[in-house]
């Protein structure tokens, strides 16, 4: 088999594949939540200024760090936020929004 004929098989496949999950309106929910990942809710003015202070005194229960921003997780009253430094004056904090309705 040469690389052509190997490459036209992957495709194949692949479009195989996306047609099943476009076909399947389950499938392709269940495949979409998988690779958006959760919404976010981003805090701004007031809002952030006291989930910041606030998550000051919580541990970060995850940090990570490309070395152009840092970010940190947090869990706090039954809710988990994140805290992005790096992106501007200000540090970024999103409110991480879980859906766990199943439609």
């Amino acid at each position: 088999m040469t690389n052509a004929e190997r490459n036209e098989k992957i495709i194949e496949g692949m479009h195989k594949q996306t047609q099943e999950r476009l076909n399947d309106p389950d499938k392709f929910r269940e495949w979409y939540r998988q690779i958006q990942g959760p919404k976010l809710k981003e805090l701004e003015g007031k809002e952030a200024e006291h989930m910041l202070l606030v998550l000051t005194l919580v541990e970060p229960y995850k940090s990570t760090n490309n070395q152009r921003t840092a970010t940190d997780f947090y869990e706090h009253a039954g809710k988990e936020y994140r805290v992005t430094y790096g992106l501007g004056d200000n540090p970024l904090v999103e409110e991480i929004l879980y859906d766990i309705q199943q439609d």
